[in-house]
């Protein structure tokens, strides 16, 4: 089955190779290793026609199956598996991520910020598991996300829409709540940011790691705002 969607696609016909690969991934589970080629296969097929929900269908198949070859059998995980698992644990997260930065915080603010916070609980969870597979090549790029998810619902909340009754000082009192309710979230970015830094130590170096440095000196620059570093971290990435 597996040889005959591969000559249906070798010979153009993707409709036909798409429908093979299916009712492999749907009925051969086992080998692992095969069948997880065959979901991130199906996935690219959608990726090509554009066909986002699908893909992430098959995505979420991916790790959904991880999870469980992890219950029975860790040891069956080669790398080429975990690297599929975090490349479909990491689109999912981006994705998640833009729906988090679409939602704006307006009037009445609990509700919006709700409805934002939850989206963001799932980008993280996502992330989370790109952080639990430990690849460097992912690592670095989902902590800067999972920073800029909180420095943006900081800065979202700051810039939020308000309430149109409030006198002045109503309205200074409100202003000063939202700095409260934000600087948790600036917080916690920093924090992130700060933990995507300190892999420069160990020798892991990338555009992601560079930009956390240039964050860091925006956010808090009398600590962070050293040229010669940033520079330095550059330098190493080209």
């Amino acid at each position: 089955l597996y040889t005959a969607a591969d000559y249906y696609l070798k010979a153009g016909d993707n409709n036909k190779a798409l429908s093979t690969f299916k009712t492999y991934a749907t009925t051969y589970p086992q080998p692992f290793d095969v069948a997880q080629e065959v979901r991130f296969k199906i996935s690219e097929f959608y990726q090509q026609s554009g066909d986002a929900n699908k893909q992430y269908y098959w995505f979420k198949q991916i790790l959904s199956f991880d999870r469980q070859q992890r219950q029975s059998d860790a040891n069956a995980i080669q790398a080429r598996q975990v690297e599929l698992a975090s490349i479909a644990a990491f689109a999912l997260g981006e994705a998640e991520q833009r729906s988090f930065a679409a939602i704006k915080l307006n009037v009445p603010l609990q509700t919006s910020l709700k409805r934002k916070q939850d989206a963001m609980k799932k980008a993280i969870s996502y992330y989370q598991q790109v952080l639990d597979f430990q690849l460097a090549k992912y690592v670095p790029n989902a902590t800067y996300n999972l920073a800029e998810m909180y420095r943006q619902l900081a800065s979202d909340m700051m810039s939020s829409q308000r309430p149109g009754d409030l006198d002045e000082l109503a309205l200074e009192e409100y202003e000063i709540l939202l700095e409260e309710l934000a600087y948790p979230f600036e917080e916690k970015a920093i924090e992130i940011h700060i933990s995507n830094t300190q892999r420069a130590w160990d020798d892991i170096i990338d555009q992601w790691i560079a930009k956390s440095f240039e964050r860091l000196a925006q956010m808090s620059p009398a600590l962070y705002q050293k040229q010669e570093l940033t520079h330095e971290v550059i330098d190493a990435i080209h």
